[in-house]
């Protein structure tokens, strides 16, 4: 059942809305799901605009049927080509949730991201990716859907900046 409800949400897609709480303008991905594990592992992308300039993020979601608890500060771990990245983010603390019984979420988000980490990300042979819990760290790596789905964004998103 377990593996059932985490395979529904496999399909990545690419969201925009405006925040009525910090009056912005956000593009997010959704549902990227990365390789390597039994448990669900998303990265991805995002974009926000308050009209006085560009920020992105990358949002790291986790489901699976225990917490790991990622932390603030370096959480996130990205090998592109084999250089190292630590990304620092604010963690999941106030992002977890029980979906049902024996499986829950929990988001991290790392915020300030250069916008030529997402190029490299959406453009390198090969990404490790590292999330480092508490109680865990989780390994899994991008397919070619995970390439594929943050060209997308960078070309949508990022390349184009305030014009797009």
């Amino acid at each position: 059942m377990i593996l059932l409800v985490l395979s529904a949400g496999c399909s990545p897609t690419m969201v925009s809305f405006f925040d009525q709480d910090s009056r912005a303008q956000i593009s997010r991905m959704s549902g990227n799901r990365l390789a390597g594990g039994l448990t669900s592992v998303e990265l991805n992308g995002q974009r926000f605009d308050k009209g006085d300039g560009l920020t992105y993020s990358l949002i790291v979601v986790y489901a699976g049927p225990a917490f790991i608890g990622i932390g603030e500060g370096k959480t996130l771990v990205l090998v592109i080509d084999g250089r190292r990245l630590e990304v620092a983010g604010t963690g999941s603390g106030k992002n977890r949730t029980t979906l049902s019984v024996g499986l829950i979420e929990e988001k991290a988000y790392y915020h300030d991201i250069d916008p030529d980490l997402i190029r490299m990300l959406a453009y390198a042979r090969e990404v490790e990716v590292e999330i480092i819990g508490q109680r865990k760290t989780l390994n899994r790596h991008f397919k070619e859907k995970n390439f594929t789905k943050f060209r997308e964004f960078y070309d949508l998103h990022v390349k184009r900046g305030a014009g797009s």
